[in-house]
């Protein structure tokens, strides 16, 4: 009998226009999709590629040079593409991917990619989960708001309940119709996606990242299908049906992400970039709390570098003094940046939370954090390279100060390192996680879609079958 139910709401879909203009236009967007989102990958990953070998060979060929002059000489760092950018490109265009690092400076990564974009483009690109996330709820919204208001229109729902041995059993067929054209689009794309890039990952995590990938849209568009199939039963006109769903998709997809960020951003304000670096620095100078100033710092660690050594000239020193004093400013200095970017962290945290409580207002807010965080394009991922960046950037300053130190005299700034000293500095790299590890540091963001399906899965199966039940003989 259930089957019946499912077969027959399944050609009744297929008969409806809207249904295959609607898969249609789905599938004329999905394949295109794909092919943008791994051709921008090819390009962007090209692009760092390139960038990062010629840095290196910038760096191992600058010639002789006095250590801490190379120390300022610097490195640019260059942000690791992930393929899973294929499906999500997430904050990646809005935040920098090149961080330039030297000795006594902590900066932020810069050259964000949207920049370079168009005013128009910023609205939105054509990816695989701009398509999955807003289109598809979308198109499931049209061709699902008439299931039962259409039928109780057409007066055809009072003899389809009393045939029905149970609503409940009815519900369900309808609700499971409105799946094929998300499996459908759903399959296309995370095959294509699976060809594209199969051994640009190992198979394990393109395998596990598809799976969670399944299972976020699985939860999102269930979430979707029941309040389609919920309006549809407590609405008595399709009319009525097809507003109610397009301002909650509006609402959700459009108003509450905007007011979400506004919010955040009102209510825990992030610092202003120069005044942030500018407060770092005079705090390095002065001293943390206004003790400690570096006039002070210098003074101690050369009495007591003297009296370590149990000499009275500097000169007399077996180290150079001056690469110790260049090593404990980093040391100290790398205590002032901590503390300050604790506190940033602290802040972005705080906004977060706010984005984790509006989810309560829009499914689809922790179904985009959870599509971002397997593509590796999420905040987390970017804080993660940045910690990277800064641990790359504070060992090979201290590799080139120690190198001062134990390779040359006090006060001897005529000392020049070459080649050998360069080459020894690792080049940077950077590990993305599993998309396990990563997914697993959303479980917030994941109970709240699963939230979303439950309530509203609940409302579904208590409310529809009464309001069927009301129009049974």
């Amino acid at each position: 009998m259930f089957w019946n139910l499912f077969l027959k709401e399944c050609r009744l879909q297929w008969r409806e226009k809207r249904f295959v203009w609607s898969l249609v236009v789905l599938l004329l967007l999905a394949v295109p999709a794909v092919a943008v989102g791994f051709a921008h990958y090819r390009s962007d990953l090209s692009e760092v590629e390139a960038g990062a070998v010629a840095e290196r060979e910038r760096w191992v060929q600058q010639g002789p040079k006095n250590p801490h002059s190379a120390a300022h000489y610097g490195i640019f760092v260059f942000r690791p593409v992930s393929p899973l950018r294929v499906w999500d490109q997430g904050i990646t265009p809005f935040a920098g991917g090149v961080v330039f690092t030297e000795a006594h400076i902590k900066t932020d990564a810069s050259y964000e990619t949207a920049q370079d974009q168009s005013t128009l483009s910023r609205f939105g690109s054509l990816t695989p989960a701009f398509v999955l996330l807003y289109l598809v709820p979308l198109f499931l919204m049209i061709n699902g708001f008439a299931l039962i208001s259409g039928e109780r229109e057409q007066g055809t729902l009072r003899l389809l309940s009393a045939s029905a041995a149970d609503p409940r059993r009815l519900l369900a067929a309808k609700w499971l119709s409105l799946f094929p054209i998300v499996l459908l689009v759903g399959g296309v794309m995370l095959g294509l996606g699976l060809v594209l890039l199969w051994g640009r990952l190992p198979a394990a995590n393109l395998l596990t990242a598809s799976a969670l990938c399944a299972l976020v849209l699985l939860l999102y568009y269930g979430t979707i299908a029941n309040m389609t199939l919920l309006c549809s039963a407590v609405l008595r006109s399709s009319h009525q049906v097809l507003v109610c769903l397009l301002l909650f998709w509006m609402t959700s997809s459009l108003v509450v992400p905007k007011l979400a960020a506004s919010a955040a951003e009102s209510w825990f304000p992030t610092p202003d970039r120069e005044a942030f670096h500018g407060a770092m620095k005079q705090e390095k100078k002065s001293g943390m709390d206004g003790h400690d100033p570096a006039d002070q710092r210098v003074a101690r660690i050369r009495t007591e570098t003297l009296a370590k050594y149990g000499v009275e000239k500097e000169e007399d020193l077996p180290i150079n003094i001056d690469g110790l004093l260049m090593q404990e400013d980093e040391n100290y200095g790398n205590k002032v940046f901590d503390r300050y970017y604790e506190e940033l962290a602290a802040v972005h945290a705080q906004q977060e939370r706010v984005f984790q409580w509006s989810s309560l207002l829009s499914p689809l807010l922790p179904a985009r954090v959870l599509s971002m965080t397997l593509a590796g394009a999420d905040s987390g991922t970017q804080h993660r390279f940045n910690e990277a960046v800064e641990v790359f950037r504070r060992d090979y300053v201290e590799l080139l100060n120690t190198d001062m130190m134990h390779e040359s005299r006090s006060g001897d700034w005529r000392y020049q390192a070459d080649e050998g000293l360069w080459s020894r500095v690792p080049v940077f790299t950077f590990d993305f996680g599993s998309p396990l590890s990563r997914f697993a540091t959303q479980s917030a963001a994941l109970g709240m879609l699963l939230l979303w399906f439950l309530i509203t899965g609940v409302l579904t199966a208590w409310l529809a079958p009464k309001f069927l039940q009301k129009v049974t003989p």
